[in-house]
């Protein structure tokens, strides 16, 4: 499945899942992988919080959701309350307007108080959780489109950094 959405007036680019994507398609294309998470003692470098929200305090559990496209691979560091914003905005929105009930969507539930919530299996099995949130949001009509899903994943810079002979991590493409 394919949906589309602009990043600019344009420029088209086409979601689509990670096992029908290839790096040989053309950078119109793109996909996402959540493979790994990270307890940090502070933001990571790039922190987007100011844009996309989420809370501030640290240390923080971040996982790593990798947008590629074309010959590009961005990691988007992003905690658990930046995924709850996100379907809070997207379905916040009516669907009309690039917007999606919460039919089919959810983010695995919050710790319990007395849980640990950096127990290695728990953090496995809520990235597992999130993985398929991505991949469930994404799907849905009109929503790669919306402003919170662009500024998420960082898909408005993405191809800056082709165009300037850089990778997202800074090294030469």
């Amino acid at each position: 499945q394919t949906e589309t959405f602009a990043l600019a007036s344009w420029q088209v680019m086409f979601f689509l899942e990670h096992e029908d994507w290839s790096p040989r398609f053309e950078p119109t294309f793109f996909t996402v992988k959540l493979n790994s998470f990270a307890v940090l003692d502070k933001a990571p470098p790039a922190d987007r919080v100011q844009e996309i929200g989420g809370k501030t305090n640290h240390p923080a559990v971040y996982y790593n959701v990798e947008v590629l496209s074309g010959r590009i691979t961005r990691v988007c560091p992003r905690r658990y309350s930046q995924f709850l914003l996100l379907l809070e905005r997207v379905t916040s929105t009516p669907p009309s307007k690039g917007g999606a009930d919460r039919k089919g969507l959810s983010v695995p539930p919050k710790t319990c108080f007395f849980h640990d919530g950096r127990d290695e299996e728990f953090l496995s099995s809520r990235m597992k959780d999130l993985r398929g949130f991505l991949r469930d949001i994404l799907k849905k009509p009109g929503v790669p489109d919306h402003p919170a899903v662009i500024a998420f994943l960082e898909l408005d810079g993405l191809h800056g950094a082709e165009a300037s002979g850089q990778a997202s991590d800074g090294t030469s493409i």
